[in-house]
């Protein structure tokens, strides 16, 4: 953890980039120092039961919209293959367009 010590002291622009890095970091040794400690009693606050009672409507909802970009996707990486050209179309007006001033 002493290693992302002076990481966490550094100042300027690349203190503030790399602060929350140091912080990730040393905290995770930190963990990963203890569980070998752990017994079973304190193991098991990580391991939770998962629970027995359904998802709730957001989930569902998010779920489904989740399930159908997937498919979408699957879809479209089907047709790519197989029409080469018109990828190449795609690709190019897709440059064209972001060149253009908004």
């Amino acid at each position: 953890m002493a290693v992302f010590i002076p990481i966490l002291m550094m100042g300027g622009i690349f203190g503030r980039l790399f602060r929350e890095f140091a912080v990730t970091c040393g905290r995770c040794w930190r963990v990963a120092g203890d569980l070998p400690h752990c017994d079973p009693d304190d193991v098991r606050v990580f391991l939770r039961a998962h629970r027995t009672e359904g998802h709730g409507w957001l989930y569902r909802a998010n779920e489904r919209v989740f399930q159908g970009i997937l498919r979408l996707y699957e879809n479209h990486a089907r047709v790519g293959p197989t029409h080469q050209f018109l990828m190449l179309l795609v690709t190019l007006a897709t440059i064209w367009c972001h060149r253009l001033p908004l």
